[in-house]
């Protein structure tokens, strides 16, 4: 599923439509956002950033638990980007605590491009 696609679903999730079929479908696109904006943002911190699975969770602190510096966050930023279609400057990394931080920094900005 390309990006566009993701970002259109995901404004199409945040608009207020009544329940029934399209809801669903909407809920269940926005989902697909969300799963595939974690599995990226994870294979980044695996591949990219040479991370063991099992240190990435959703509350592993990016420079106090991960060890992320100034060069993984630059190299973060610029994968975010390729794969993902979000600029991000290293600032709003590190502004972003968390693993779930950084996801939910990422998704929000999937929804207004």
């Amino acid at each position: 599923m390309g990006c566009r696609l993701l970002r259109f679903a995901v404004t199409l999730a945040t608009v207020g439509h009544h329940a029934g079929p399209c809801s669903r479908a909407i809920s269940t696109q926005e989902d697909l956002v969300s799963d595939h904006v974690e599995a990226t943002l994870t294979e980044i911190l695996i591949e990219d950033l040479d991370l063991s699975e099992d240190e990435v969770s959703g509350s592993a602190r990016l420079v106090e638990d991960l060890g992320l510096d100034s060069v993984a966050l630059a190299i973060g930023v610029v994968a975010i980007e390729e794969r993902l279609g979000v600029k991000l400057t290293e600032r709003e990394m590190l502004a972003a605590k968390s693993v779930d931080d950084l996801r939910q920094l990422v998704r929000a900005r999937l929804a207004t491009v």
